[in-house]
């Protein structure tokens, strides 16, 4: 009976032990608990953007160090994108990723309101590249691993003219700027598929993102993109396109 005894005591202490050694929940329940939490986030994504105001974010190379992070406690969440985001939970039974998204969306280009013509034609351009399935493999390329990359065709006839497209600060996948000051991304991929279909040339101008309601406004741009959606307070300002592709940031909690 004795042995009996000690041998609960010991498993309750053992458990005990290990219970106080296990890392607690994240604590955040929804998009309202995020502000002023520890959040983690890969490197080279739209997730940097949004996390930037509402925390302070500890940035990772590969999804295996952002999940050991989340479950040691290191950081209080993850913020990653809508497409890949159920892949970062699967199989990992301490990681809960919350049904209502921190932003989900739709981006558009911004173009002056009295240039209504060109507003039809970028409509018009996605509207065949949706329908030919070159948007979502630009799409698919830079979010699902695709290995698609637009090309624009060899013997296009560019004598319509030029248009300017305004562009902010870095913004991965959507806007990068290599090393050697190429400058790549979804953003710019779709942006010149519109200008190939319209057989206009384009060249891009790199501005602050405050300014790219302001440059299209007063003439400096053509088009703008970088993060813009069709809004109350900017409708008043410029036009805006059809959506071409909608950010999604998920939350992914520990458990």
């Amino acid at each position: 009976m004795k042995r009996l005894i000690c041998a609960v005591l010991c498993a309750l202490l053992i458990a005990g032990l290990a219970g106080c050694g296990s890392v607690p929940a994240s604590g955040i329940a929804s998009r309202d608990d995020v502000p002023g939490s520890v959040i983690g986030v890969l490197s080279d994504t739209a997730a940097v953007a949004y996390a930037e105001t509402r925390g302070d974010v500890h940035k990772y190379a590969t999804r295996e160090q952002l999940v050991a992070a989340l479950k040691s406690g290191t950081v209080d969440c993850a913020i990653i994108d809508d497409s890949i985001a159920k892949r970062f939970v699967r199989g990992q039974l301490k990681l809960e990723l919350l049904e209502e998204p921190l932003i989900s969306a739709a981006f558009c280009f911004a173009i002056a309101k009295e240039n209504a013509d060109l507003t039809e034609a970028v409509n018009g351009a996605l509207r065949q590249l949706k329908d030919s399935e070159v948007l979502e493999d630009i799409i698919d390329g830079y979010f699902s691993g695709g290995k698609y990359v637009y090309r624009s065709p060899e013997d296009l006839d560019r004598s319509k003219g030029t248009l300017t497209l305004a562009v902010g600060i870095d913004f991965p996948p959507y806007k990068v700027t290599s090393s050697d000051g190429e400058i790549t991304g979804l953003d710019i991929d779709v942006a010149r598929a519109v200008c190939d279909l319209l057989g206009l040339d384009m060249e891009i101008s790199v501005i602050t993102n405050e300014s790219l309601v302001s440059a299209v406004m007063h003439g400096r741009a053509h088009f703008a993109l970088g993060g813009l959606y069709d809004s109350e307070a900017g409708a008043e300002m410029v036009d805006f396109s059809d959506p071409y592709v909608t950010c999604t940031q998920r939350i992914v909690v520990r458990k």
